[in-house]
């Protein structure tokens, strides 16, 4: 399954650095490579997802929904800076950077600092998606929004976009849509070299595509969104430090779900615990 996924990332990383070389507008035909392999390799695409366990958190499971945020909303400084011409204003690449909501998940499991940075120092859980759990119709909307995060030394360059500010300026006057955004996607998955450990993967959904992906709830003036019909957790991790109420409230919203889940392999329940030998930490099944 890594090496798979490393295959994923390699490719992608690949086609946006020749796209930022060549210049050229990135299209969805010149990722026709990266989501062939990306589909070829559905089986593998399982991540995780750090949270608080708040009123969202249990909502999301209980739903079976995902929310996104807008890219402000995000706590790296950096999220959002990119390498541009001098002549674009700061407000026109505010419009790039609120085009989108942004979702994160990452491949590691059983993480020390993202279960302590993320998950209220460990009194939240960790949950896996399993994304070929997903119906055909919600996998192909995710997965034409799925990309891994490229870690690097510089913002990403949006210095070869000669064509960028004639681009917004389309865009005021509401001549086109950021639909896609396939030719500014470097800016949304572009991050420090110092965060490379997380090894994350993001969901970037252009705020056009609220309607058909967001159900009603998104509204262009709200920090948040809802992904509907995000079916596809496949076990729940407990964190450490996780409040037994809150244990017992999550086990009784999978045990309902799990009865309604069909031929979807059920939802398992661990509980995270600290290795007495080493600094990592382990496992336990519960249900």
């Amino acid at each position: 399954m890594k090496n798979n996924i490393k295959e994923i990332k390699n490719k992608f990383s690949y086609i946006i650095e020749k796209n930022i070389k060549s210049g050229e507008m990135l299209s969805t035909k010149r990722l026709r490579d990266y989501y062939k392999l990306l589909n070829e390799n559905k089986k593998d695409l399982i991540f995780y997802k750090y949270c608080n366990c708040d009123y969202y958190t249990i909502r999301n499971i209980e739903k079976s929904t995902l929310a996104l945020k807008k890219y402000t909303e995000f706590n790296d400084p950096y999220e959002g800076i990119a390498l541009t011409n001098s002549s674009i204003e700061k407000q026109d690449m505010d419009i790039i950077r609120n085009s989108a909501m942004v979702t994160c998940f990452t491949e590691n499991k059983n993480h020390l600092l993202m279960f302590a940075h993320y998950a209220d120092s460990y009194k939240g859980v960790c949950i896996q998606y399993d994304l070929s759990l997903l119906d055909d119709d919600v996998y192909h909307g995710v997965s034409s929004y799925l990309f891994p995060v490229i870690y690097s030394d510089k913002p990403a360059n949006l210095l070869y976009k000669t064509e960028l500010k004639t681009y917004i300026e389309k865009y005021k006057a509401g001549k086109i849509c950021l639909s896609r955004m396939d030719d500014i996607l470097s800016y949304f998955v572009h991050k420090a070299d110092a965060w490379k450990k997380e090894c994350e993967w993001r969901l970037v959904i252009p705020i056009n595509c609220w309607k058909h992906m967001l159900g009603m709830e998104g509204k262009d003036n709200k920090s948040v969104a809802i992904l509907q019909n995000f079916d596809c957790i496949s076990a729940i991790y407990f964190g450490v430090q996780l409040a037994e109420d809150k244990k017992e409230h999550i086990k009784e919203i999978v045990e309902k779900l799990n009865k309604n889940r069909g031929s979807k392999q059920p939802i398992k329940i661990y509980q995270t615990t600290l290795n007495d030998k080493k600094y990592k930490l382990d496992n336990k099944r519960l249900k």
